[in-house]
């Protein structure tokens, strides 16, 4: 032991002995100790804290110097702030060492920053611990390569790569006070004493106690409460019966103020369902932990966390003030039953259930009323017990649509919710004690009860209970223009830094279909907003020398898949795209405008990625595995393709779960200016089309066909009618109108057909199976090295045969007159 250590340690949030590794710091091998915590009581007022959270820190504070006195030390209450009384201290009791847990927020990192220089520059010695969070917050984004993670799904890849979190600590205890002692006055209590409840210079008026006691004591007693239930789950208690929230754990404001470890609760539920059902705890069960621990990463580098405007994070959104009705809210006096109850139990408990805190949050921003989120912030900083500033800024963001949402949180009906949850409104009476007379038929919507009504239970709506302070209906649907408002911008108000995702744009031509689509899945990797865009010029549709019935078809494939029309080029800029993909082209002309797209794409600086998919291989193998040639016969094709070994499987088709973090912009004239046109407007009338309901395209239609054809294989009846009329007509099974527009993956088609003839006969089916697929392959394989082949001047392929001009025989032919 070193005589000449006199430490101290410096109390913040890690208020407990159990899992404080800069606690232990501070007295292993020290020869005084003191506990030190700074309140700068005269500035009370100034801080946007409640009573009941004021309450809560006394308990805390209590506990703790109950807990260090069983040690043989105490607690000390210094008065001021660290930066100005720190000196005072290492002077008067000679500090050499000072102590305190890690706090990754950029207030407290600033803070501390400036306290560890002062104490480094009077030659202290400054120890520095992780203890608040799960994780060392700095090396995880050290390991996102110096940037934190924005997404909770790109925070999950990264956490997977560590390993579980670090043991806790030893509780401090009074072996390693042995050769250590802390230094106490007769005068402790006066100078240094936790300050009583009634002393505190409060201008918030006083609620009643209720049932939050503060304090590590509490924070295990309750801890232990929760492992008792998961290993012998039991009947909900009346109370909890009562509640109209799910049950909760209670255990947040104990982890606010580090009464208790998050890394102690996360390694006792693991510890509790090992021994209960042979294996850690679900990811459900640590998900709010990680949450939790997501905001603290997430905000430890954004120092405007807690505002809108210049937040990278945030989108800007136009809120609006309403000054009265703010106040009403904070009070809860909206005239809305369920929300008031809310804000209510908020104001005299100081905490409010998840479910209740989104009710509430939906209500004040993106919901109701349209005041910015920002509001909601500081109102739960100043009464809810647990809210921390990561945490609570980064659930307000959530909350209102402004950051972190993978897909639009549903709308919480003021009236509605409360009546889903709680019939009867229990929860109402108890917080709204005016409408605890008024029957369970009106007691969400009180403005609705006959006058009669409202006498008989004491409350005339208007004087003894406010009238709703809005419309909800009316007001939902003004919120819901606004936001789309909001969402049609978002790609230029998105921010760029390194790790949002790219704006991504998919462009469709051949592969109008969802399944084994490569590249509309190389679209939505990594992608923060997607555009599904088709280019369509419906001038020049009657000028193409295109007919009525296949126009009719491409129509039906886009309306199937249900995407835009609009030019590329002016997109790049006006939607901010950082990566366009498409389907690799074959055919020669389509490859010269693929590359001048992606020169373009250069220019613009977005990331231009194709992949084959129109094709069972891609023709660039096929050649490189024929010498650098395309194969001249069919013959030759097939012993190449042999030697190449089945096609890749299709890759997975595209799904909800690939659109996770992702926003597609939709804006409300889109079915104005973005949707598939009708014939019409190409110029065509319906009686221009011919073919009736035969052809009706599409992917869903193609995969219906696809589906029939395997029934065919699986019956063993292949081989089509040749009598009578039938001998003329298509079969229900015929797929190339389908493969020629991309609704159906040839990959797919080959897969499924293969496994049906398995199925039936055992064994691998011959290549005549396929013979559609392979002449067409053999096909664009050979176009794809040649820009004549639609021509027989200048087609190497082509034989010089003295084809005659016959204009009338040509014509005749056309019109079907021969």
């Amino acid at each position: 032991m070193n005589a000449s250590v006199n430490s101290l340690h410096w109390f913040r949030k890690g208020l407990r002995l159990h899992d404080n590794p800069s606690l232990r710091l501070a007295i292993d091998g020290s020869s005084t100790f003191r506990a030190v915590f700074f309140l700068d009581v005269d500035s009370l007022n100034e801080i946007n804290i409640s009573r009941t959270k004021w309450r809560f820190l006394l308990d805390c504070l209590l506990d703790l110097d109950s807990s260090l006195r069983k040690l043989n030390s105490r607690l000390f209450i210094v008065r001021g702030q660290p930066i100005d009384v720190f000196p005072k201290l290492i002077k008067q009791w000679n500090i050499t060492r000072v102590t305190f847990e890690y706090d990754g927020e950029p207030f407290p990192q600033r803070r501390d920053d400036s306290v560890k220089r002062l104490l480094e520059s009077e030659g202290v010695e400054v120890l520095v611990s992780t203890s608040h969070t799960l994780y060392d917050i700095e090396k995880i984004v050290e390991l996102n390569h110096g940037n934190v993670p924005v997404t909770f799904k790109q925070f999950e890849c990264l956490i997977s790569k560590l390993r579980s979190p670090n043991s806790c600590v030893p509780d401090v205890n009074q072996d390693l006070f042995v050769n250590c002692k802390t230094p106490v006055e007769n005068n402790h209590d006066k100078i240094y004493g936790v300050p009583e409840y009634s002393a505190l210079d409060l201008d918030e008026e006083e609620h009643e106690r209720g049932e939050w006691v503060g304090g590590e004591d509490e924070a295990l007693r309750r801890l232990g409460l929760l492992e008792k239930e998961v290993a012998e789950p039991k009947t909900d208690t009346q109370q909890e019966k009562n509640s109209p929230f799910p049950k909760s754990s209670k255990l947040s404001p104990y982890l606010r103020f580090g009464c208790l470890s998050v890394k102690y609760l996360f390694h006792r539920m693991n510890q509790i369902y090992k021994e209960v059902h042979g294996k850690p705890a679900p990811l459900s069960v640590h998900l709010p932990l990680l949450w939790r621990e997501f905001f603290f990463v997430v905000a430890s580098k954004h120092p405007n966390f807690d505002k809108m405007k210049n937040n990278s994070l945030c989108l800007q959104f136009p809120w609006e003030e309403h000054a009265d009705q703010l106040e009403q809210f904070k009070q809860g006096k909206t005239g809305f039953p369920w929300i008031d109850a809310i804000m209510r139990q908020l104001l005299s408990e100081g905490w409010i259930p998840h479910l209740a805190r989104q009710a509430v949050g939906c209500f004040l921003t993106r919901g109701a009323l349209w005041i910015t989120w920002e509001e909601g912030f500081k109102i739960f900083e100043k009464f809810l017990l647990d809210a921390e500033w990561s945490i609570n800024a980064g659930s307000w963001m959530w909350l209102s649509c402004s950051a972190f949402f993978a897909k639009h949180s549903q709308w919480m009906c003021p009236v509605g919710l409360g009546e889903h949850l709680d019939p009867q409104g229990s929860y109402v009476r108890k917080y709204v004690p005016e409408l605890k007379d008024f029957p369970a038929d009106y007691i969400y919507k009180p403005w609705k009860a006959p006058i009669e009504v409202q006498k008989t239970a004491h409350c005339i709506v208007g004087a003894d209970y406010p009238q709703p302070i809005i419309d909800h209906q009316e007001a939902r649907r003004e919120c819901v223009d606004k936001l789309r408002a909001v969402y049609q911008n978002l790609v230029s108000k998105v921010s760029s830094n390194v790790g949002l995702g790219h704006n991504a744009m998919h462009w469709f031509r051949k592969d109008l279909r969802l399944h084994d689509n490569p590249s509309l899945c190389e679209a939505l990797t990594n992608c923060r907003t997607f555009h599904a865009v088709y280019i369509l010029d419906p001038v020049s549709a009657r000028a193409a020398n295109v007919s009525a019935n296949r126009w009719k078809f491409l129509l039906d494939c886009l309306t199937d898949l249900d995407k835009t029309d609009i030019c590329v080029t002016k997109l790049f800029q006006e939607w901010n795209i950082s990566k366009l993909t498409f389907e690799c082209e074959i055919e020669p002309f389509g490859q010269r405008r693929d590359v001048a797209v992606a020169v373009l794409g250069e220019e613009h600086g977005v990331e231009v990625i194709s992949k084959p998919s129109h094709t069972l291989y891609d023709p660039e193998k096929i050649i490189d595995s024929n010498d650098g040639e395309a194969p001249l016969l069919i013959k030759t094709f097939e012993n190449v393709v042999r030697q190449m070994g089945p096609p890749e499987k299709p890759v997975d088709a595209v799904n909800k779960s690939m659109f996770k973090g992702c926003i597609c912009p939709v804006s409300s004239d889109h079915s104005t200016k973005f949707a598939v046109p009708h014939l019409d407007e190409l110029g065509f009338q319906e009686e221009d089309v011919t073919s009736g309901e035969l052809w009706v395209g599409g992917e869903q239609e193609a995969i219906k066909r696809l589906t029939e054809l395997e029934e065919k294989v699986l019956v063993g009846n292949l081989k089509k009618s040749v009598e009578g009329l039938d001998a003329l007509r298509p079969s229900r099974t015929q797929l190339s109108p389908y493969l020629r527009f991309g609704c159906l993956s040839p990959r797919l088609f080959h897969m499924r057909l293969t496994k049906a003839y398995m199925k039936v006969k055992c064994q691998p089916p011959p290549l005549s199976l396929y013979r559609q697929l392979v002449w067409r392959e053999f096909f664009f394989t050979l176009a794809s090295r040649n820009p004549h082949m639609d021509k027989a001047v200048d087609n190497p392929l082509s034989l010089n045969i003295p084809w005659e001009e016959n204009e009338k025989a040509l014509d005749a032919w056309k019109k079907v007159r021969v």
